[in-house]
């Protein structure tokens, strides 16, 4: 995916995730506590099943996370990015299906206007209509399709609400330098969750269990909602000796 792609400010991409969550609800009024039902909403809104495959067939570097197959109806998912825990696979797998999500729902023009891609829903049954590549992960498509999937996934009202009934209060937690450091550590890479010990670390692996995703990605949405903020620093005293 290497096309120009038009900018979106973070909350027209929540915007986007929440007019979906509110098309699937009206028949099926399900999304009101986690976890969001992202394969139900793959397949009733898309008319795409989920399926595990290894895709360094089509692609021979390796590089492909997901491709969407159009003539199969089918979303494929890399098998070789599961060689972990179930949990983990779980997670991965409804986080790349959000993020495939978002790029039907914010990018399905460019792939029916484009010429050099395939139509979203040609019937193509041989090639895939697109692929997302791990070497793109910084380009605007897929960090838009990402941030989509961190809000379909996470929603800030549930979100806050589960928050305030693991917590007890709606006000963010101020947190140390050590404590700070810990969830940077956790929402910029993957980390064991058995090494979780501080109180903010064990609520982000409470709520990560409920909404069925990453430590890591729910590390990340509390940040990027202002749950967890750093403590000020204090001011250093002024000096009152004099010369």
């Amino acid at each position: 995916m290497r096309m120009r792609v038009r900018q979106l400010r973070e909350e027209k991409i929540a915007a986007q995730a929440k007019d979906l969550l509110s098309d699937y609800a009206q028949s099926r009024p399900s999304t009101a506590c986690p976890p969001i039902p992202v394969v139900h909403i793959l397949r009733s809104q898309f008319h795409l099943d989920p399926a595990y495959e290894d895709l360094s067939r089509i692609h021979r570097d390796v590089g492909a996370v997901a491709a969407v197959w159009c003539g199969r109806r089918q979303l494929s998912i890399d098998l070789s990015r599961h060689s972990y825990l179930d949990a983990e696979r779980e997670s991965h797998s409804r986080l790349i299906i959000a993020h495939v999500l978002g790029h039907l729902s914010l990018h399905g023009e460019h792939f029916s206007a484009d010429p050099d891609q395939l139509p979203l829903f040609g019937d193509v049954p041989q090639a895939p209509c697109f692929i997302c590549m791990r070497s793109d992960i910084k380009h605007p498509l897929e960090t838009q399709a990402e941030a989509f999937a961190l809000a379909l996934l996470m929603p800030e009202p549930m979100l806050r609400d589960a928050w305030t009934e693991c917590v007890g209060h709606v006000e963010p937690r101020v947190c140390d330098a050590a404590e700070w450091k810990g969830i940077c550590r956790i929402a910029s890479s993957r980390v064991d969750d058995s090494a979780l010990e501080t109180p903010a670390e064990e609520l982000i692996r409470k709520l990560a269990g409920d909404f069925e995703v990453s430590i890591q990605s729910m590390a990340g949405r509390l940040k990027q909602l202002r749950l967890f903020v750093r403590a000020h620093r204090p001011e250093p005293a002024l000096s009152t000796t004099r010369v």
